[in-house]
């Protein structure tokens, strides 16, 4: 039988909560999408004493490459890097492979579950835009159940919903267990 995370279950509040950003956040986002574009803007501006939000070590060697936009490369230094610490698991790691491959040939996606690995592990949320990882968002859930992946207009509105409930973040535990 295949698990399931309930549905009512509430994220929980980013404050108290590692965050990791896909690179492809750090780029330029069409006019078409000017929703996520500001919220985009507003989580890069949140300062680094007030919200952990990193880049998975295994987005570095993307933002190294020759042919990364300079703006991206400029965007990325204002953030540390997770480092690989080898926690997941090999069937881990193949399994989240398989489920972002899907139907694809080759080892096109295999970047993409190296980072959902790295937030599972170093966070709860990953955010992205992706719209591959979007769509496989629950069953990725369903290895890493603590992992919330989210769009930054979802986790602009989860973090402003946490905001109201509870200011100083006193509702974190009780969004968790009830």
């Amino acid at each position: 039988m295949e698990k399931r995370r309930p549905r009512n279950r509430v994220a929980p509040d980013p404050r108290y909560h590692g965050t990791m950003i896909d690179a492809h956040l750090l780029d330029d986002i069409a006019d078409d999408r000017l929703d996520q574009r500001e919220a985009r803007d507003k989580m890069v501006s949140i300062p680094i004493t007030e919200m952990q939000i990193m880049l998975p070590h295994s987005v570095k060697a993307e933002i190294e490459h020759p042919k990364t936009p300079a703006i991206v490369k400029e965007r990325a230094s204002a953030f540390i890097y997770s480092f690989d610490t080898k926690i997941a698991t090999a069937s881990t790691l193949r399994k989240v492979k398989e489920i972002m491959r899907g139907n694809a040939a080759g080892t096109k996606h295999d970047r993409d579950a190296e980072h959902c690995c790295d937030a599972a592990i170093w966070g709860s949320f990953f955010v992205t835009l992706d719209a591959r990882i979007i769509r496989k968002r629950e069953e990725i859930a369903v290895l890493f159940s603590g992992l919330w992946i989210m769009t930054p207009v979802e986790w602009i509105a989860n973090l402003e919903h946490h905001r109201c409930v509870a200011p100083d973040g006193d509702d974190d535990l009780l969004s968790l267990t009830g």
